[in-house]
């Protein structure tokens, strides 16, 4: 954590022994409307339909040929369709009729056989019947129709009012649902690819069709699987078929993370389940790496127990050891005997380690003892250091907003920087040095000033007074240093896109002309700010 580094970087200050001892290695077809054999034409149900007139003028010798009846239905896999006809009148003569199919929605040689020819009533004769071959597949298709009419009547016979009658056949194929077998599907990333099975079911009539597409969740194609898509196709009698999604193995332990596949526009009459449409698709890590990433994880668990006892203290007296010797006891196992530049920082720290040494060891209260009193030791420093700063400005001539920039700043800011120095070496990536830095300017304003801004609103509206603090140059610092700010963000970013600068926020090439810039935008704003408070700049 970024508090293990301060603590690291603060003891490399003061020659006492490390916490960190080294670095860390880091779709739909369209179907034909429902068969509706009321919307039939007049003129299509009707031809040459005899007048009153014209039935009353028909004398003995005459008669007239009808359908029985106008509107026919059929089962697909029912066989032929028979259609009757009709003698009414002289039935004595022997007379013939023509008949043939038309075509309307139902297709000839795919729903049904097209047929012609002549029936012949004999003479007492006052019925017979017309056979068209009804075929059988295996595709769904929506009820079709074709027609059967009667023409060229001979003998004296003439048609009468129905003389055209549509036949429906009605499909009996079944082409099934469609969904998928497992919600769920888990699958390692050494497989190579995930299988998910869809089933069809209810039917199994026909060749149907599905389209399929995946779609990111916390896994994302290209990096944890390859984007799929495409058309599932089932044959005649086919209830299963499977989607292969490769999935891609990186050799790193990661947490669980999943994906989704979408089923959508069902094809050849078939239908999805509803809810069943979508399955997750579970990406695991392999059992060999979850192993060894435990191991690691313990032998990490080990160390941070390690560090937390470097860190915790127990009596005053260890304290006062720690504080007298470089590095902490020479008799214990892990001790590394310390450089000059440990003895230096220790000679030239040795009366704050003491002081230091007075705070409450961590064992009591659960620590929290120790942060309070630690806080208040904070505070008093800083009001030495301030009052110290602030004299030194009075001496040299220099005023307190400039003192406060300069000297303060930079005694405040000192355990933040060698603690992102610590965290640069142990961590894989910048964030938690930059963090660091971050984190600790964002206590120092909001509670540096917020904390001091609330006691004095309190104490002076006690008082009946008002309370004002003047803003002085404060708002040309702000700005110089948001400019300051946005050009340092301006160089990340630049030196992590670029070519040739390592495509990294720190270290790599350019490493020293960003730093050198960092700290030229550091001189920029003191220089700005110092020419604002004198009055060199309006």
């Amino acid at each position: 954590s970024k508090a293990v580094y301060r603590i690291n970087a603060i003891r490399g200050l003061v020659g006492r022994r490390r916490v960190l001892t080294g670095e860390l290695e880091a779709h739909k077809e369209e179907h034909p409307p429902a068969f509706n054999p009321l919307a039939l034409s007049p003129q299509k149900l009707l031809q040459e339909v005899p007048s009153q007139a014209e039935l009353e003028s028909l004398g003995q010798a005459d008669c007239i040929i009808n359908f029985a009846a106008r509107f026919y239905s059929v089962m697909e896999n029912g066989g032929p369709v028979y259609l009757h006809l009709e003698r009414k009148g002289n039935l004595e003569r022997k007379v013939t009729v023509y008949f043939h199919t038309e075509a309307d929605t139902a297709v000839p040689g795919e729903n049904y056989r097209e047929s012609s020819g002549t029936v012949v009533f004999m003479p007492n004769v006052a019925t017979a019947t017309i056979e068209v071959p009804i075929i059988d597949n295996v595709q769904y298709q929506p009820d079709r129709c074709f027609d059967v009419l009667i023409t060229f009547p001979t003998g004296g016979a003439k048609l009468g009012a129905t003389a055209r009658a549509r036949v429906l056949i009605i499909d009996d194929d079944i082409p099934g649902i469609l969904f998928f077998r497992d919600n769920i599907v888990r699958v390692k990333e050494s497989a190579g690819h995930a299988v998910v099975y869809v089933v069809r079911e209810h039917g199994s009539s026909g060749i149907v069709s599905v389209d399929y597409e995946t779609s990111d969740g916390t896994a994302l194609a290209g990096r944890d699987y390859t984007a799929t898509q495409g058309k599932l196709h089932f044959d005649h009698n086919e209830v299963e078929k499977s989607i292969l999604i490769p999935v891609t193995d990186d050799k790193t332990y990661e947490k669980d993370e999943y994906f989704h596949l979408t089923m959508s526009n069902p094809q050849g009459g078939a239908t999805m389940r509803e809810g069943r449409d979508k399955c997750q698709i579970i990406v695991t890590s392999d059992d060999e790496v979850r192993v060894l990433v435990e191991k690691v994880m313990e032998k990490l668990a080990d160390k941070k127990q390690n560090w937390h006892t470097r860190v915790e203290t127990h009596t005053w007296a260890q304290q006062f050891r720690d504080a007298m010797s470089p590095l902490g006891d020479p008799t214990e196992d892990d001790y590394e005997p310390p450089s000059h530049m440990d003895y230096l920082m220790h000679f030239l720290t040795f009366f704050w380690k003491v002081i230091f040494a007075l705070v409450p060891p961590t064992d009591y209260a659960g620590g929290w003892l120790t942060f309070v009193v630690a806080l208040l030791f904070i505070g008093i420093i800083t009001a030495i250091v301030a009052e110290l700063a602030g004299l030194f400005g009075c001496v040299v001539g220099l005023k307190d907003s400039i003192t406060a920039i300069t000297f303060v700043a930079l005694g405040t800011s000192l355990p933040d920087t060698f603690a992102s120095k610590q965290a640069c070496q142990a961590e894989e990536y910048a964030d938690a040095a930059v963090g660091n830095v971050t984190g600790s300017n964002s206590v120092n304003v909001f509670l540096g000033l917020g904390l001091p801004w609330l006691i004095g609103s309190i104490y002076y509206e006690a008082k009946g007074e008002k309370y004002v603090v003047p803003a002085g140059d404060l708002a040309f610092s702000v700005v110089v240093f948001s400019i300051c700010a946005v050009l340092a963000i301006g160089m990340f970013v630049v030196k992590r896109f670029a070519p040739g600068l390592g495509h990294g926020e720190l270290g790599g090439p350019g490493r020293v002309p960003l730093a050198c810039s960092l700290a030229g935008l550091w001189f920029v704003y003191v220089i700005l700010s110092a020419l604002k408070a004198y009055g060199h700049i309006l």
